[in-house]
């Protein structure tokens, strides 16, 4: 079987431009205020059916206005509405980094350092995803019990 030959650091750089590009187009193609968001100047009719419903905010409620603060630097008051969007925005950001710089390290050859790098940031991703979920959660509990 003949298989294409190996570009060290093809697949990470690869996969740190794509979520930094889809960071880019996602803040250049929503917008939101305090109450409604857009999507390319069109407002989306966004209605929680359990809030609708039961009273109480779903543990997504106020997740893309949120993210879309965070998106365009507007970091308190995504932390207001969804306090996950910020930690999420920027957990994306800094992996996007790590993956070009762990790229740029396979690249040159330096195998010893992109492992460590690699296995550090396999191990920081699932610990930064774990804290962002209690956040998450943590916050939806809080307005359930407001």
């Amino acid at each position: 079987m003949h298989t294409a030959p190996s570009r060290p650091g093809l697949a990470s750089g690869c996969a740190g431009v794509a979520i930094l590009l889809q960071l880019a187009v996602l803040r250049l193609v929503l917008s939101t205020d305090a109450k409604t968001a857009a999507l390319l100047g069109h407002r989306l009719i966004l209605r929680c059916a359990v809030l609708a419903r039961f009273g109480k905010p779903c543990p997504a409620c106020g997740a893309t206005r949120g993210f879309t603060f965070a998106l365009h630097g507007e970091w308190s008051a995504a932390w207001h509405l969804f306090p996950a969007a910020p930690l999420a925005v920027a957990g994306l950001a800094a992996l996007a980094c790590a993956l070009l710089a762990l790229a740029w390290m396979q690249a040159r050859g330096l195998a010893r350092t992109a492992a460590r790098w690699g296995s550090a940031v396999r191990g920081a991703s699932v610990a930064y995803a774990a804290a962002a979920g209690v956040v998450w959660i943590g916050a939806w509990l809080i307005e359930l019990a407001s």
